[in-house]
């Protein structure tokens, strides 16, 4: 998406140059802009979630009930399943690193989750699996009715959570179709 903006004003300013016959500098696009997201609702129960994701780091911040803690804690334990874990004092934390400092922080407290991500110590494969944990766990800490959820009676996952993974798979495949279309033009 970002590429096709990139490109249509790329086309706009080539326009406006042949019109106004001025020569005009073509600017190097910014860094890629942070998303935040923030919700609070429900009558007692409040959470929020604040993501920021540039090209060299990723954080996920949230404040979330208590009683979503359970849920939480079992999304990032299947998650991070290959990855060892420190529990200590109601903390959970997971971290790995990279040249001798940590490049992946993840820790879990009774009402908030933590995630940062330096993006240039991973592989894109990690980093994606991290960007779309966030997805999901946004929606979690979001979905504040869960009794209202429609649950599948087999897997046990939530209908909104089958919807997220549909979402990402197709946005995995538009990724992988575009590489597949840059490595056959260079062919």
């Amino acid at each position: 998406m970002k590429s096709i903006q990139i490109t249509l004003l790329i086309v706009l300013i080539a326009v406006v140059n042949v019109y106004s016959q001025t020569s005009v500098e073509i600017p190097t696009p910014p860094e890629t802009p942070s998303i935040s997201n923030s919700q609070t609702q429900t009558r007692s129960r409040s959470s929020s979630v604040s993501i920021s994701n540039s090209n060299s780091q990723y954080k996920f911040r949230s404040r979330f009930h208590k009683s979503k803690k359970a849920e939480i804690e079992q999304q990032l334990k299947e998650a991070f399943s290959t990855m060892e874990y420190e529990e200590k004092k109601g903390e959970i934390s997971w971290n790995r690193y990279a040249d001798g400092e940590i490049a992946f922080e993840c820790t879990l407290t009774k009402g908030r989750l933590r995630i940062w991500l330096n993006k240039k110590a991973f592989s894109s494969t990690f980093i994606n699996k991290i960007e779309d944990l966030g997805e999901d766990l946004q929606n979690s800490i979001s979905n504040n009715s869960s009794h209202l959820q429609v649950t599948k009676s087999n897997s046990g996952g939530s209908l909104s959570a089958a919807q997220a993974r549909v979402e990402r798979a197709k946005k995995e495949l538009e990724r992988s179709m575009e590489n597949l279309k840059r490595v056959q033009k260079k062919n």
